[in-house]
């Protein structure tokens, strides 16, 4: 495909942003051509046939000659990066606060009751250990459980130590950290999420900052609201 676009003349290229649209998009900026993202949700109403390639390309075409219509940043390859790192974390604690839960409703069918939050769990494990009052069985299992906790916190120590050094060197990410309340992972996420905020000042110059918080979610408002989507 690349080799066929690198054969045109440098035009106007709409993409339906789904899996693998950020990096097309990227390859064929590198072709010289203009690349419009756009967010499912607002090609669904063109659809008029069965979904295939054809009707795919179809609706874009008639999508991207719309008026009115809100494209999505091509994010680069270091803001696809950093989600992936976020991804990667956000798992890492699901996992965590799952290893954490699990102890207490094992325990307590024999009697153990244990203390909330994974700082005084530790300490628990470690007196209940020393104590010897589990059996061999259940004294391998629940070391088990705790030697994958102690794992999934060093992953998630080791990727907050990335995150902060890419916040910490991203010209766009060192901005928000200035503000009281926002530390490196905040900051890290919204200039990887939002990617290129200019798309805000391209569509949404009446009310851009509402805007910019309704993309996060943060409104109730947001599907009132035509702003671009992840």
């Amino acid at each position: 495909m690349l080799s066929y676009f690198a054969k045109l003349p440098p035009c106007k290229v709409g993409i339906e942003a789904c899996g693998g649209s950020h990096y097309w998009a990227r390859e064929l900026v590198k072709a010289g051509h203009e690349v419009k993202l756009i967010a499912a949700k607002f090609v669904i109403p063109y659809q008029r046939k069965g979904k295939n390639d054809a009707s795919d390309a179809e609706v874009s075409c008639e999508a991207i000659s719309r008026p009115g219509i809100h494209f999505v940043a091509v994010k680069s390859e270091d803001q696809q990066t950093i989600r992936m790192a976020h991804r990667v974390r956000s798992h890492n604690v699901i996992t965590r606060i799952a290893l954490v839960n699990q102890p207490h409703t094992l325990l307590r069918e024999f009697g153990i009751a244990l203390s909330k939050g994974r700082h005084k769990l530790k300490q628990e494990f470690t007196e209940l250990f020393e104590a010897r009052e589990l059996s061999p069985l259940r004294h391998e299992l629940i070391h088990d459980l705790f030697a994958v906790l102690y794992l999934e916190e060093e992953r998630i120590a080791t990727l907050d130590t990335r995150i902060t050094q890419w916040a910490q060197t991203d010209t766009v990410a060192k901005r928000p950290v200035k503000f009281d309340g926002i530390g490196p992972l905040t900051a890290s996420a919204v200039v990887a999420t939002t990617g290129n905020a200019n798309v805000f000042l391209e569509h949404c110059l009446s009310n851009t900052k509402r805007n910019w918080i309704c993309f996060f979610h943060q409104t109730k408002s947001r599907h009132r609201n035509l702003i671009p989507y992840f």
